[in-house]
C-alpha cells in the first residue's frame, strides 16, 4: 500500500503540474474578470489534470488490479474516475474559496493549498471505489457484457510496449509458419493441383528437395 501511494503522490505531483500550467495560462492570458479566473481557470484545469491522472493511475499504478484491458472497461472505470474526481474538485474549490478570502493570496497559490487537502480525498475514491480489485467471476462478467455490445475489443498495439526487435522477430517466425504451411499445403495435393501451383509459385516444389530447412517438418505424411 505505502508504494502505491508513493506512486500516486509521484504521479499527482505530474497531475498538480498540468494543473497549474493550464490555470496560469488561463488566469494570465485568456480570462481577466473574477469569474474567469476563479471559477472557470480551475475548472478547465481541472479537466486537464483529471485525464493525466487517469492515464497514470489506469496504466501503470493499479494497472494489476485490471483484468482483461478492453475499451469498455477504460470508459466505465474513466466515467467513475471522473465522478471521484469531482468529489475531490469540490473541497479543492471550497478551500480555494476560503484561503482567498482569509488570506487574500493568489489564486495559484491558493489551489496549490487546496490540493494538498483534496490529494487524500482522491487516493482513497480511486483506492476503493474506481479501482477496486474484482473478482475473476466479475472480470470475466464485464467482458462477457462488453463483448455483447461490440466494446470489449482488446487495445490497440500501442498500449502494448514490443522491446526493440522483438517486432521484427516475431514478423519473421509468422512468415516461416506461413511458408511452412504452403508447403505442407502443396505436399499432399493431388498431381494437377501441384503442377498448377507449381507454375504459380515455384519455391513450394521444396518438398521434393531434402536439402530444404522446412521439408522435414512437412514432407511426411500425417499419421
Amino acid at each position: 500500500m505505502l508504494r502505491t501511494y508513493l506512486e500516486f503522490v509521484l504521479t499527482r505531483i505530474f497531475g498538480t503540474g498540468v494543473d497549474t500550467l493550464v490555470l496560469w495560462i488561463c488566469s494570465d492570458f485568456i480570462f481577466k474578470s473574477y469569474f474567469g479566473v476563479y471559477i472557470l481557470s480551475p475548472i478547465i484545469s481541472f479537466e486537464f489534470a483529471v485525464l493525466s491522472n487517469f492515464l497514470w493511475s489506469y496504466l501503470w499504478i493499479w494497472k494489476s488490479r485490471i483484468e482483461g484491458k478492453c475499451w469498455a472497461d477504460f470508459w466505465k472505470r474513466f466515467i467513475i474516475f471522473n465522478l471521484a474526481s469531482v468529489t475531490g474538485f469540490l473541497i479543492k474549490m471550497f478551500f480555494l474559496l476560503i484561503f482567498e478570502k482569509i488570506f487574500g493570496w493568489d489564486v495559484v497559490v491558493c489551489n496549490l493549498a487546496a490540493l494538498l487537502i483534496s490529494g487524500l480525498a482522491n487516493y482513497f475514491l480511486a483506492d476503493m471505489l474506481v479501482f477496486k480489485q474484482k473478482t475473476a467471476k466479475e472480470a470475466r462478467s464485464t467482458k462477457e457484457r462488453a463483448s455483447s455490445i461490440g466494446l470489449g475489443n482488446e487495445f490497440p498495439s500501442f498500449f502494448i510496449r514490443i522491446p526493440r526487435g522483438l517486432d521484427k522477430e516475431l514478423s519473421q517466425t509468422e512468415q516461416s509458419n506461413r511458408s511452412t504451411e504452403e508447403i505442407c499445403s502443396f505436399q499432399f495435393q493431388s498431381e494437377p493441383d501441384r503442377s498448377a501451383m507449381s507454375r504459380r509459385n515455384p519455391e513450394n516444389v521444396c518438398c521434393n528437395n531434402k536439402s530444404h530447412e522446412n521439408s522435414r517438418k512437412c514432407c511426411d505424411p500425417p499419421r
